[in-house]
């Protein structure tokens, strides 16, 4: 019965993608008391034909469901209502029309951070050079997790850098990801922390666009900081 609803879900969402003219993803986290509310706001003065899928860090669906939106309507999914704990990875939503989204991080049920994505996972050139990039900081208590995530169903390949505020290359790793899947990339393991271990994590991307998603703790800003980026600088 399993494998009948998730191939009927796959035929669903091929159907769903070809009228779809809009991309978003986003990360999230259900492990170890974590969760994500997804805050579905239609911007349009139209009807909106939706769907909403999850994948697990491995790229397995775990998560599929169409919905539809009247005008200026909003509508959210709670993730853990539809995904079983200690999984993570990525959330691909299509729609036909413009969609903004209220992501609510939680964290042993206390809301701990919100990010708001408007902007679409990019569609790139194929064989050009595309950067994206976020800062990073391990000054003091503070702790910075880099999420990368393939949010199309085919492989892809993009490598890390990460530069010191110097300038200083201390980290650099490449990584072929297949279709939905991801890696998270604790800097603590590869940096050590320091007064002046901070800088910027550069990512390279060249066949097809990521999206990243970064975890920041300490230096007060409370339990969790995250922000997800999908547009890159150059």
């Amino acid at each position: 019965m399993r494998v009948m609803s998730v191939a009927a879900a796959v035929l669903l969402a091929i159907g769903l993608a070809v009228s779809a003219q809009y991309t978003y993803a986003f990360y999230y986290n259900v492990t170890s008391g974590r969760d994500l509310e997804i805050n579905v706001m239609n911007t349009e003065d139209v009807y909106a034909s939706c769907s909403i899928e999850a994948h697990d860090a491995w790229g397995d669906l775990l998560w599929f469901e169409g919905f539809d939106l009247t005008p200026l309507m909003s509508s959210y999914y709670t993730v853990s209502d539809e995904v079983a704990g200690g999984n993570w990875g990525v959330v691909v939503v299509e729609s036909d029309t413009r969609l903004v989204f209220g992501l609510e991080y939680y964290q042993g049920g206390q809301l701990v951070t919100i990010d708001n994505v408007y902007e679409e996972a990019p569609d790139i050139v194929p064989g050009l050079d595309y950067w994206l990039g976020a800062y990073y900081t391990l000054v003091g208590d503070a702790e910075t997790t880099l999420i990368l995530l393939n949010p199309w169903p085919f492989t892809t390949v993009s490598r890390v850098i990460v530069h010191k505020q110097s300038g200083e290359i201390l980290y650099e790793e490449d990584f072929v990801f297949d279709p939905y899947e991801g890696f998270f990339i604790y800097l603590p393991d590869y940096i050590a922390s320091g007064k002046y271990a901070w800088g910027f994590a550069d990512v390279l991307m060249v066949d097809s666009a990521i999206i990243v998603a970064v975890e920041y703790y300490g230096r007060g800003c409370g339990a969790l900081e995250i922000d997800n980026i999908s547009t890159f600088y150059y």
